[in-house]
């Protein structure tokens, strides 16, 4: 009678042990799903962490795989996952709390989300089986790194740099087939054709992909520790020399059968032979590294314990306290998101004129001719409206006037409607001119400020590409300028949320706006500095006209 009463006791304890995993789960999915939308959105956006979708399915096969394989007896559950979930909670609601209250980018959002769920699935390991879980299931928590978007400031770098190396060994190629090839900066030039190497044919996407595929590829194959680390290192130049091919096979193919062959589907249909060449290549090098005997001894099953282990009062006690978390937790997310959708919509500005009405004449000089943008960089920019026009002067060389605006964006911030990427990216002129096959003459560049243009300073450069100069006078205004840098300053970070509760910053969001003024210099520098300056104070009074104030 006795031994059924325990047992009655036992079985009590492991359906609220299974009650109480199961609420915890509900519980996390509810008080992550705000950080799922805004990763979901840059998952759709970017085509470089276009594979994140899939990282937590592996992530979440390998530890149902590893689970039923191992020893759950040596299992135990941890007060030691209670801080460290405590800390991802705290770093998704601030994170949260950040993006919607101050507007920061997409890219710096996800990435501080994404870190704290990560915290809260360690924790959530540690509450359940101890520090033993982080040895067992090392792959699914490291793996879980390639569905972080990492900040644009970084993946803008490494953009740049894979671009600019797979645009020189591209030239290298083509030279050593026999063929007659210029590169300007990530420009190709043949006799009869130029390919620009942009951000899509960098390779990034590839690269990101590939590393993550060579990790998956590494797991199933059960290669060694040593191995593994060698497969991942070597996807490195896999990629970059499967994008070179790429480059070189997209080249000849617009010289054999036309430049359309650099665009559209014929274009991706390319990129996809590159990686699936890389991922062939990846796996190969993953068999070769995989001895028989290691496959075999690698999926011998393991006995398990209990699927929930021992129900003791400790762990029952810690799925309460658990659950007790995630649920202050949501409540947080929920009364930020609630407080932030009461603020002021932003109104779009409809007292401007449109820049089709921007002045032809303007002083001495007069417009000719107006330039469209083509239709890949209005993929790129989507302004809401922009004006590229010529201006000539009998007694001065030829001025570009670039203006481009985008209407202060219409929305608040929550969880079922995450801000998408509208490819709105104002760039200073020392990144995008360089990217065109310009080389910057550093003994004319300087910041200035001008009384008559509203922006802190004004960026005055002189770039050069094949032996024709251009002076160029440029200021902008981006949508967080505004914004103090409180990156590494987590005082000036929490004053600023804060202020934020009583003053929203969705009130005070100003449209953004860039302005560039370009002077083809066939005479001396000074006199082109002079000619671009005295533009400037010529259009500064009719600029607030057009919203650029």
């Amino acid at each position: 009678m006795e031994a059924e009463t325990l047992d009655q006791s036992a079985d009590r304890k492991s359906q609220l042990l299974l009650a109480g995993i199961a609420i915890n789960v509900l519980l996390l999915l509810a008080f992550c799903w705000p950080s799922l939308r805004l990763l979901g959105a840059v998952y759709n956006n970017v085509d470089s962490y276009s594979h994140g979708f899939l990282v937590p399915i592996v992530s979440a096969y390998a530890t149902y795989e590893l689970w039923i394989s191992s020893r759950r007896d040596s299992f135990s559950a941890s007060w030691l996952g209670i801080p460290i979930l405590l800390l991802g909670i705290l770093i998704l609601i601030v994170g949260y709390w950040y993006y919607i209250a101050l507007f920061i980018s997409l890219f710096r959002g996800g990435f501080i989300l994404s870190i704290g769920i990560l915290f809260c699935v360690v924790g959530c390991y540690v509450v359940c089986g101890g520090l033993a879980t982080l040895r067992v299931f090392a792959f699914p928590i490291v793996y879980f790194f390639f569905a972080i978007p990492f900040p644009s400031s970084f993946t803008q770098i490494l953009t740049t740099k894979l671009r600019t190396l797979v645009s020189v060994i591209s030239e290298q190629v083509f030279g050593m087939l026999g063929m007659l090839v210029y590169r300007e900066g990530n420009i190709l030039h043949f006799t009869t054709a130029s390919l620009g190497v942009d951000d899509a044919c960098s390779g990034i996407q590839s690269f990101w992909m590939l590393i993550a595929a060579s990790v998956l590829i590494a797991y199933v194959k059960r290669t060694g520790r040593f191995e593994t680390i060698l497969i991942c290192i070597l996807a490195i130049p896999i990629s970059i020399f499967m994008n070179t091919i790429r480059i070189v096979a997209t080249g000849l193919l617009v010289l054999w059968f036309g430049a359309h062959f650099a665009e559209g589907w014929r274009h991706e249909l390319c990129g996809w032979f590159a990686f699936v060449g890389g991922l062939g290549m990846v796996t190969g090098l993953a068999c070769l590294f995989t001895h028989e005997t290691e496959q075999i001894s690698a999926v011998q099953p393991v006995v398990p314990g209990p699927i929930l282990g021992v129900p003791t009062r400790k762990k029952l006690i810690l799925m309460l306290m658990v659950a007790a978390m995630l649920s202050v937790g949501t409540i947080a997310n929920i009364t930020v998101t609630d407080h932030y959708a009461l603020a002021d919509v932003v109104e779009s500005d409809t007292e401007r004129k449109l820049l089709v009405e921007f002045p032809d004449n303007i002083g001495s000089h007069r417009g000719v001719e107006d330039i469209e943008l083509t239709s890949d960089l209005q993929e790129i920019l989507r302004p809401n409206d922009y004006l590229m026009r010529i201006y000539e002067s009998d007694s001065s060389d030829a001025i570009e006037l670039r203006i481009m605006y985008w209407e202060a964006r219409n929305f608040i911030r929550q969880p079922g409607d995450p801000v998408p990427l509208t490819g709105v990216s104002v760039h200073h002129p020392d990144e995008c001119f360089p990217a065109w096959g310009y080389t910057k003459v550093e003994e004319f560049a300087s910041d200035i400020k001008l009384e008559s243009i509203p922006a802190e300073s004004v960026a005055l450069r002189l770039f050069r590409k094949s032996g024709r100069d251009e002076f160029v006078i440029f200021w902008f205004r981006k949508e967080d300028e505004n914004m103090p840098n409180v990156r590494y300053n987590p005082v000036k970070l929490f004053s600023l949320l804060r202020q934020s509760w009583n003053e929203p910053a969705s009130s005070n969001v100003k449209p953004q706006y860039l302005v560039a003024v370009i002077v083809k210099s066939s005479k001396s520098h000074d006199l082109a500095k002079s000619v671009a300056l005295e533009f400037v104070e010529e259009i500064a009074p009719i600029l607030p006209e057009f919203g650029i104030n």
